[in-house]
């Protein structure tokens, strides 16, 4: 207890230095525990299992731009596919649910997405409302997300027109109107920043054009629409196995119209592990990071061990033992890196709070903070280790004061 008090107190008479030492650990401490956590969280959130599909059916290209149009809206289309394809899907018994969708206009930036009342209900829980009831598919009526909600500040009853593509531009706006009949409740994904409508009001917007037949046709307001005309951008597919999803997704595959991306976490994974040397980089900075703040323990004890040298001398001529200076080293250490551990939790949930509110912004995905993760005790307890061993050289000349040369009075 006497090493801790004495620590203590000079800790207090260098308050600054205590300060700007305990404050370069919390930073480098914060960082680190965020970016691992971040890490973590990005790909659990990007990988998601329980989607309510397995796969999704496009055109020919690239399984990853399809994936990410279709399912995180953060892409554009690779192209659309017949409608033929959408029904013989959706008519094969080994497909449990096809859903089609169709994309290419937004509002104020957030995704309008054209497709059947079916979508609502995929999934373990589906996409449950919040206030008012799902879309008719006969009639131009929309279901908004909950981000865009919140960002929109859209409510029942009011009524929208979108604009051409998927980058807003007030230039291009339809004269087509759909009135908001429901909210959807918050599901952390990227359906919150959608705007949903039925896939026959999408085909008769203006200006928008069919080929699936190779022919140009135009729909009217109340025109009928054949077949063979409709086009899609994708179609979720839920299979009734894994077995019979493999069958499938080969027989599309060797075809030359259509894609799929199967499992679709395994895109994502694909993905991750492409980029997955950024995070390495990331990673190995932010322990560099802390090796240096561990530097700047070093230099603040040493500092201030120059300026006690007769203070030791005369505590061990007092009787104080080797052992006692050294202690009061390492507990100054112990102290400098436990605030800053401390310091260091309140870096990282600013980091993350804000890196999350950008993701949840631009791609409806949830960052939690108190989510639980090993980073979160390996971290400040690598940063309190790393103190400790540095600690140890100002210790050690502590622990070898000669009483005799430092107990001479200083000019």
């Amino acid at each position: 207890m006497g090493s801790l008090f004495l620590a203590i107190r000079s800790l207090k008479s260098n308050a600054l230095s205590t300060f700007i030492t305990a404050f370069s650990i919390a930073l480098a401490c914060g960082l680190m525990m965020a970016v691992h956590s971040f890490k973590e969280q990005a790909r659990d959130a990007f990988i998601m299992k329980d989607l309510g599909y397995d796969g999704v059916v496009g055109a020919k290209g690239s399984q990853l731009q399809l994936v990410l149009n279709s399912i995180y809206h953060l892409e554009a289309s690779p192209g659309n596919i017949p409608w033929d394809i959408y029904k013989s899907l959706k008519q094969n018994r080994m497909v449990k649910t096809a859903i089609p969708m169709a994309v290419g206009d937004n509002y104020y930036g957030y995704r309008i997405v054209g497709t059947t009342k079916d979508i609502f209900t995929l999934g373990k829980n589906g996409l449950a409302l919040k206030e008012g009831e799902y879309f008719d598919e006969t009639k131009n009526q929309a279901v908004v997300g909950s981000i865009t909600a919140e960002k929109t500040g859209l409510k029942i009853g009011d009524i929208i027109k979108p604009y051409h593509g998927l980058s807003f531009n007030p230039e291009d706006q339809h004269e087509n109107e759909f009135v908001i009949v429901g909210i959807l409740e918050n599901t952390n994904t990227p359906n919150d920043r959608v705007i949903w409508i039925p896939i026959d009001s999408f085909y008769r917007m203006d200006g928008h054009v069919l080929r699936g037949s190779g022919e140009t046709f135009e729909a009217g307001a109340k025109q009928e629409i054949p077949d063979e005309h409709k086009e899609v951008s994708a179609v979720l597919v839920e299979f009734r196995s894994p077995v019979l999803a493999q069958r499938i997704a080969a027989q599309i595959n060797r075809g030359t119209q259509a894609t799929i991306a199967y499992p679709i976490a395994s895109v994502m994974l694909d993905l991750f592990d492409k980029v997955g040397w950024v995070h390495k980089v990331l990673e190995m900075v932010s322990w560099l990071i802390m090796l240096v703040a561990g530097a700047t323990v070093l230099v603040s004890i040493y500092n201030t061990l120059n300026d006690r040298r007769r203070e030791f001398a005369i505590l061990r001529s007092l009787g104080a033992p080797k052992s006692t200076l050294f202690n009061i080293i390492l507990s100054q250490a112990f102290i400098l890196s436990v605030l800053g551990v401390l310091g260091g939790f309140i870096f990282y949930g600013t980091i993350l709070s804000v890196a999350g509110q950008i993701i949840r912004a631009q791609t409806g995905v949830l960052i939690d903070i108190f989510r639980y993760s090993h980073i979160l005790w390996l971290g400040p307890l690598a940063m309190i280790t790393i103190s400790l061993i540095v600690s140890m050289i100002p210790a050690l000349k502590a622990y070898k004061t000669d009483v005799s040369e430092n107990l001479k009075p200083t000019n």
